[in-house]
């Protein structure tokens, strides 16, 4: 089991864009933790949304329940 959270407030505009690329890359089969990279490396980029603001509170819990 793997959830994505974040650690402070994020740009609503950023951040659906980082989801699609994340469930894009889950949708192909990738880890969450390579989803989850991509999708960063996406944003970082793009230019507009290049500022870890709009990307590093993302981060990858996983573990067995």
């Amino acid at each position: 089991h793997a959830v994505v959270a974040g650690l402070w407030d994020v740009s609503d505009y950023s951040s659906p864009r980082l989801m699609r690329h994340l469930y894009e890359g889950l949708a192909a089969s990738e880890s969450p933790a390579e989803a989850l990279r991509e999708a960063k490396l996406e944003l970082l980029h793009s230019g507009k949304y290049a500022a870890p603001t709009y990307w590093g509170a993302f981060q990858l819990y996983e573990g067995a329940l």
